[in-house]
């Protein structure tokens, strides 16, 4: 299975109500339940250059 995750599908609203996406490294688990994680990988969001 592939599938694309774009910036605004991992960003959310915070606290100020800003629209954010947060920097660093991640894991992505899919399974049937939390305990099921058959299927993992590691990812990592980095800062978006300004243009």
């Amino acid at each position: 299975m592939y599938f694309t995750l774009t910036r605004e599908d991992l960003s959310h609203w915070n606290q100020n109500n800003e629209f954010v996406l947060n920097t660093g490294s991640f894991e992505l688990i899919v399974g049937n339940s939390s305990a099921d994680d058959r299927i993992k990988t590691k990812f990592e969001v980095l800062a978006q250059e300004d243009k």
